[in-house]
């Protein structure tokens, strides 16, 4: 009974973290794996340090050890240690990693300038080269 009573609070609790229920796979645009830091600023001024982990075109996903509410507006500053970027995003979904302590969020990009969005495509470019060149391991 208390396993029960507990699965069902986890889920409640991801209910409120993930907009619709569960996630689907919905994606129109190819994403990569991109390790980069960055930085989230909320409109009150709260800085967030955070890690980039998937790159789209229109979106990413970060690591924070903070929840950032889903709605919640921000302003991503991204830096690979070569190029930086600075964008502003929303929070459409938020999950935890297994009581680690860790928040995975995906951000939707928004409003972005002729700038940000060569800088962005150059990080695709990039990444989209490594992942044609990367070898096959043969069995």
């Amino acid at each position: 009974m208390h396993w029960s009573l507990h699965n069902q609070r986890l889920h409640e609790l991801n209910m409120i973290m993930i907009p619709n229920g569960p996630l689907e796979e919905k994606r129109a645009d190819q994403r990569f794996s991109f390790f980069a830091d960055a930085e989230v600023t909320l409109y009150d001024g709260t800085s967030v340090p955070t890690q980039l982990a998937e790159l789209s075109s229109r979106g990413c996903y970060i690591g924070t050890l903070l929840p950032i509410p889903v709605g919640t507006d921000i302003h991503l500053h991204i830096s690979d240690g070569i190029r930086t970027c600075e964008l502003q995003g929303k929070v459409v979904y938020l999950h935890s990693s297994s009581g680690l302590g860790i928040f995975g969020m995906g951000v939707q990009l928004e409003n972005m300038a002729a700038q940000q969005r060569s800088v962005i495509d150059a990080w695709l470019r990039d990444l989209a080269a490594k992942r044609t060149a990367a070898p096959l391991n043969a069995a």
